[in-house]
């Protein structure tokens, strides 16, 4: 997944800063809650507060959010310009990556809904599970820990995302 991100300032002048206003996404797979997780944007934050980032992100722009072809040509037509600003963001494998065997990798959250079980919340639950069987973890007691949920309720959530093929049917005696 790409994120394209379009700042404005924000803040006193005493202490300016700039928000995200605008984004534009170019992702292969599906967007999902957990795409959105992986943009690191406290360390993207950060990185926009730092007094040279913040003077070249501040030049004025197009008024309107521009396309992704259009994003994708100036980054390659500017990428020699402003390449010094790539190499300071404060990058953290741990932010990003998704493999459930690396130990840096964080735990999924899991946030019970308040009214009716959604497609996103499924997603998250068999992302959780995934990640537990990878760790060789028991998946629906992490899960409920996670949630703050019974066990039980883990279960039929797990169960609900296999009836809703967001996991691969059960097979006896078998996590995954």
């Amino acid at each position: 997944m790409v994120a394209y991100l379009q700042f404005r300032a924000a803040g006193s002048e005493d202490a300016p800063r700039l928000d995200p206003h605008a984004v534009v996404v170019k992702s292969d797979e599906a967007i999902s809650g957990r795409s959105w997780r992986r943009v690191p944007f406290a360390e993207i934050s950060l990185h926009a507060g730092i007094p040279e980032v913040r003077d070249v992100l501040l030049q004025p722009g197009g008024s309107a959010t521009p396309s992704l072809d259009v994003l994708e040509q100036y980054f390659a037509d500017t990428t020699e310009e402003y390449e010094w600003l790539g190499g300071m963001i404060p990058y953290s494998q741990a932010v990003v990556s998704d493999d459930p065997a690396d130990p840096q990798t964080p735990l999924p959250l899991i946030q019970p809904p308040a009214g009716r079980i959604t497609d996103e919340f499924l997603q998250e639950v068999a992302e959780a599970y995934n990640w537990f069987v990878a760790a060789k973890k028991a998946p629906a007691p992490g899960i409920a820990e996670l949630s703050g949920a019974p066990v039980r309720t883990a279960h039929r959530w797990v169960s609900e995302a296999r009836r809703r093929a967001f996991l691969p049917p059960a097979r006896r005696g078998q996590a995954g």
